[in-house]
This record gives structure tokens, C-alpha cells and sequence, in this order.
């Protein structure tokens, strides 16, 4: 899905990319793009934008991965990220 953004596909032009290659309803996939893709919206990781042009699909007439919902994981203070990647310790100070 991240390609199909990064190439300016709109929410429609991502599901019936997707639906082509998936037994699931465009409907369906539709919602998905348009929840997740708020998300990100929510956190200012994608602005949103009119569009004055078209993008070009073809690239993604072949794309098969296993289709699964996106998800985005939000950590909203340090303490998560250190659990993540806990700070290296050497010595004393």
C-alpha cells in the first residue's frame, strides 16, 4: 500500500488495485485504505490532497501479497521506546 500512495493513487484506484487480485470486496478494501490512511492523516505522517491528475495503475496489475488489514502502532511516551530499544549503559557516571 505504501508504493500506491508514494505513486499518488487515490483511495478508489488502491481497492480496485486490490480487488482485482483478492476474492474480498472492494467496498471492503476500500474502508480498510480509507481508516488506515486517516490514521496517518491523524498522526501527520500523510497529508491529504486534492487530485488533479490520474495516477498510472498498471504497475500494480500483478501485485499479490496476502492481503491483511493495515495497522499503524503509536508509542506516545519515551517509556515505550525504551522498551523497544532500551539505552545503552556503560559504566558508571
Amino acid at each position: 500500500m505504501w508504493a500506491m500512495i508514494e505513486a499518488g493513487l487515490t483511495a478508489d484506484q488502491m481497492a480496485t488495485a486490490l480487488a482485482d487480485n483478492y476474492d474480498i470486496a472492494k467496498e471492503t478494501i476500500r474502508a480498510e485504505i480509507q481508516s488506515f490512511c486517516g490514521k496517518l492523516v491523524d498522526e501527520d505522517v500523510l497529508i491529504a490532497s486534492k487530485v488533479d491528475t490520474v495516477a498510472d495503475t498498471a504497475e500494480f496489475s500483478d501485485f499479490r501479497p496476502k492481503f491483511e488489514p493495515a495497522s499503524i502502532s503509536k508509542y506516545d511516551d519515551l517509556v515505550d521506546s525504551f522498551a523497544l530499544d532500551p539505552p545503552l549503559v556503560i559504566g558508571s557516571i
